[in-house]
């Protein structure tokens, strides 16, 4: 009896601690990363990119074009072109700083064929730059850089 008991409260415990951890927020950057000079202003124009020929990369969430607040939901969509499948295994998600930070290991686990979807990401305060790149099963690549201001 008292091993069952001792069963059933370590099962409950476990419980807990997983529904309290999908629970938490997503810590996109840590304080240590976001604290990191942006990069570098080019004074050099760069070079002309290829134009996408990739998946087109729509971000939904959060409306970029002003600032955010923490957490916040992050919403991409993934947008075949002329019939090719998406090649989940290229998507790279970066954050541009005086070093770029690989952001794809904390993001991959909520990403699909058809695109990102997140609820309530963490972002210290600052303004990140993030760049979503993502090809196609035909090598057709895509990028898109958003730039996050959090108060």
């Amino acid at each position: 009896m008292k091993m069952l008991r001792i069963i059933i409260v370590a099962g409950l415990a476990i419980l807990i601690i997983s529904f309290t951890a999908a629970a938490s927020p997503l810590q996109l950057l840590s304080l240590q990363e976001a604290s990191l000079d942006d990069e570098p202003v080019r004074m050099v124009a760069p070079k002309a990119s290829p134009m996408a020929t990739g998946p087109a990369i729509k971000v939904i969430q959060p409306d970029f074009s002003k600032e955010v607040r923490s957490p916040l939901n992050l919403d991409v969509r993934f947008v075949p072109q002329d019939g090719r499948k998406v090649d989940l295994e290229t998507l790279k998600v970066e954050c541009l700083k005086i070093i770029t930070i690989d952001l794809t290991d904390r993001i991959r686990p909520f990403a699909k064929a058809n695109g990102i979807s997140v609820k309530d990401v963490d972002l210290p305060s600052g303004k990140h730059k993030i760049r979503i790149s993502i090809a196609d099963t035909q090598g057709g690549i895509s990028q898109e850089t958003i730039v996050l201001k959090v108060p």
